[in-house]
């Protein structure tokens, strides 16, 4: 939440500079302060999402097994830019990118713009991957979630699924259903 915070901010000093609102004195000095509250709480939602994605790997990797019983592997990948990267180098990269803030009026680093990969085999499945193989990733991710949610919390959550079977074939969708039993 604070990172969204000061993101809007930060977007709202590029909007108005745009506009002409701002001269470019006092745009390079919000832009300032702002980028160095924006790239610590940057640095934490990356952090944070990566540790999240590295917790889900067993639990998506077993569950995709489970669903479709193919051999092939499943797993995600965070795609992040700023991921492993320090805080003075996060600060580079708003500094550098600042033309095309000013540019589109909106802030272009950071996790806001990052993005989960999926991979089949170690291919980009979103490339690679049947519509079918596709759906079953998406489920193992979710059932991967639960497990881990329940872990943590102590209480299994409630899945609502609404058509899940509409692009799995009859034997994937009898796995599928199978798996969700024994969560």
């Amino acid at each position: 939440q604070d990172y969204e915070k000061v993101l809007k901010q930060r977007n709202t000093v590029l909007k108005m500079a745009g506009q002409g609102a701002l001269d470019p004195g006092r745009t390079e000095e919000l832009l300032g302060v702002y980028d160095q509250q924006l790239a610590g709480l940057a640095l934490a939602v990356a952090t944070a999402r990566n540790a999240m994605v590295d917790a889900l790997a067993d639990e998506l990797a077993s569950a995709f097994s489970a669903i479709t019983r193919t051999g092939l592997s499943a797993r995600a990948r965070y795609a992040s830019k700023i991921a492993g990267a320090t805080v003075e180098q996060i600060l580079e990269m708003l500094k550098d990118a600042r033309v095309k803030d000013l540019a589109t009026n909106a802030t272009q680093t950071g996790p806001h713009r990052d993005d989960l990969a999926f991979e089949l085999d170690e291919r980009d499945a979103g490339s690679f991957a049947s519509q079918g193989q596709l759906r079953a990733i998406m489920l193992a991710w979710e059932t991967a979630e639960l497990s881990v949610l329940a872990r943590v919390h102590g209480d299994k959550p409630i899945l609502l699924l609404d058509d899940v079977s509409s692009e799995l074939d009859p034997s994937r969708s009898q796995y599928l259903f199978e798996h969700l039993a024994t969560q």
